[in-house]
């Protein structure tokens, strides 16, 4: 720890005494400096208090260079992450549902998109495993289907051959339903308490 401390250090001093602009960009903030509890171990209060100490110094040198705080990744940023993390998997979501995906997703994180897709690419899985009506297609596949569907063939997963049976495609309401349980992990009362944090240093972002 004391090694992280001191890169810490370095880092500012390394980008306060450059010639040229430097960007130092912290990911996920909020899951490094969250509110000091008694549990919390001695090494991590002293990691955070040099960040937020070197932080502070940059904030006033004299130059007039700033800390920007980023609240959350942009609209276009967070469509992108999504579709990057379901760009070898079996998907049928428009251009219309992605910015769906995309207004929804706000303030999530780049570790908050990942978990929600991964959630939602389990889905199909998940309901392969509690299905109970099934659709013979051609080529001798079978794929979940409902009661009502055309050839519902009632019977379960572990009847059919393993090598048979196939997920349907990765649609809107899967993502819909990971949100259930991924969740974004900013809450209103930490988008507040950042927003007074950037003012504190006289910040937009």
């Amino acid at each position: 720890m004391m090694t992280k401390i001191r890169s810490i250090k370095e880092l500012f001093q390394h980008a306060c005494q450059s010639n040229s602009r430097s960007v130092i960009f912290i990911d996920e903030i909020d899951s490094i400096c969250r509110k000091r509890n008694i549990q919390e171990a001695e090494h991590t209060r002293r990691f955070k208090t040099e960040l937020l100490k070197q932080m502070e110094g940059v904030g006033n040198i004299e130059n007039g260079d700033k800390v920007f705080l980023l609240l959350g990744i942009v609209l276009e940023a967070r469509i992108e992450l999504l579709k990057i993390h379901t760009k070898d998997s079996c998907i049928n979501i428009s251009d219309e549902e992605w910015q769906t995906l995309g207004q929804k997703t706000e303030l999530y994180s780049g570790s908050d998109i990942a978990n929600l897709t991964l959630g939602a690419l389990f889905q199909p899985i998940r309901e392969m495993q509690n299905a109970k009506y099934w659709k013979h297609l051609p080529g001798g596949r079978f794929v979940p289907c409902d009661s009502n569907s055309s050839g519902a063939i009632q019977t379960e997963l572990k009847n059919l051959p393993a090598d048979l049976v196939i997920p349907k495609q990765v649609q809107l309401d899967d993502f819909l339903k990971s949100m259930k349980t991924h969740s974004k992990t900013i809450s209103e009362t930490d988008l507040v308490q950042f927003t007074q944090f950037a003012k504190s240093y006289s910040q937009t972002g």
